[in-house]
């Protein structure tokens, strides 16, 4: 009986130890996965707007390039048109000419970058600010003249459409190479027979932009010592901790090439990275979570990251509370089955021991009376 109850109330002991330990254990891991569930999302959505504002702001910038490169076209072909005007009918056409090329050649806009050029429907550079020795001469005619394609692609335009928008590459004053990549607007203006236009460079305007976006993207913080950081897909480094260094070979202690998985991982549309932070200036060596997206016009990636070893302190702290109560309700336990224990104890034995203390009366044994005579 005593072996049986105390085999009995450890066995229920044993199995209610387990289940708690098992059920705490998985509430811990929960606990985890919701934290980190929850660090992912805010990174998500700091990097998701950062990208965002940055693509609508180089859309904003496009349009706006657009925008004022026709109005200058527009302007060029008023002047024009204001000179042929006034002038006809008391100057030569090619006077009139003569006016209109010494009102659009010498001005300059856009910080200095922009200007205006004419050509003829027939090829001839008009006006060319840039290159003065080419104006008088035929532009499709010259050897070797790396314009000769994109002239060609203007005037078609300009004959077909009256005139457009037309991207292409082209010399930059101060630059070396004909490969600049320029956004160009050309109008036909019949009373000359000129393709009036301008354009601008495209670098110039992304690179300002790049700026901006650089400047405020380093204003960014949220929670303590969360920030967004931008490189190169080369590795170099714009914005955050390693500005100016090129990170491509960076690994933490256990080999994970952090920039290049992040380059990856933004590249292929967005993800997530997990190592140990290197030990750079106000970042310390401790286990954290990256989230990049990609920038593919400019070969940027975007991104944040946060730490992780708070998560698990707070697992552990749960843990450590979990396994103190767990404990104390063990001892609980065992006192009570130990007190189960000694009750069937007393049991048992309090009924043996009045079963031995009980008198046996003998046997009562009848013997036969002679009745005989004496």
């Amino acid at each position: 009986m005593i072996l049986v109850t105390a085999v009995s109330g450890a066995l229920i002991g044993c199995l209610w130890t387990v289940q708690e330990y098992r059920r705490f254990t998985e509430e811990a891991s929960a606990m985890r996965r919701d934290y980190m569930a929850a660090r992912k999302r805010q990174m998500g959505q700091v990097v998701n707007r950062a990208v965002e504002w940055i693509q609508y702001k180089r859309h904003e910038a496009e349009e706006r390039m657009r925008q004022s490169i026709k109005e200058r076209a527009y302007e060029a072909c008023a002047v024009a048109s204001h000179i042929h005007e006034h002038c006809r009918g008391t100057k030569t056409l090619e006077e009139i000419h003569s006016l209109t090329h010494e009102a659009l050649h010498s001005v300059r806009f856009n910080n200095g970058r922009g200007y205006y050029f004419a050509i003829g429907l027939d090829g001839v550079q008009h006006i060319c600010p840039e290159e003065p020795e080419r104006e008088g001469k035929n532009a499709l005619t010259l050897a070797n003249f790396y314009g000769a394609d994109v002239t060609r692609a203007m005037l078609n335009l300009a004959r077909t459409k009256g005139g457009g928008f037309l991207e292409h590459a082209w010399a930059k004053p101060g630059h070396q190479g004909t490969d600049h990549h320029k956004l160009s607007y050309v109008k036909h203006f019949e009373p000359f027979g000129w393709v009036i236009g301008t354009g601008e460079y495209t670098n110039d305007v992304e690179e300002k932009l790049q700026n901006e976006v650089l400047e405020w993207v380093q204003s960014i913080r949220f929670r303590n010592d969360g920030y967004v950081f931008v490189g190169q897909w080369d590795g170099y480094a714009l914005a955050g901790p390693a500005t100016g260094k090129n990170m491509i070979d960076v690994t933490d202690p256990n080999g994970v090439a952090i920039v290049r998985e992040l380059i990856e991982q933004a590249k292929s549309g967005g993800g997530f990275v997990s190592y140990v932070m290197p030990r750079l200036e106000t970042q310390r060596p401790a286990p954290k979570i990256s989230y990049a997206r990609g920038i593919p016009e400019w070969e940027w990636y975007v991104g944040t990251g946060l730490y992780v070893d708070d998560i698990e302190d707070a697992v552990a702290a749960f843990r450590h509370g979990r396994q103190a109560e767990l404990w104390w309700n063990t001892v609980g336990i065992c006192i009570v089955l130990g007190l189960l224990w000694l009750a069937s104890y007393v049991c048992v034995h309090g009924a043996n021991a009045s079963a031995n203390d009980t008198p046996t009366l003998p046997l009562r044994t009848t013997q036969g009376t002679d009745h005989g005579l004496h």
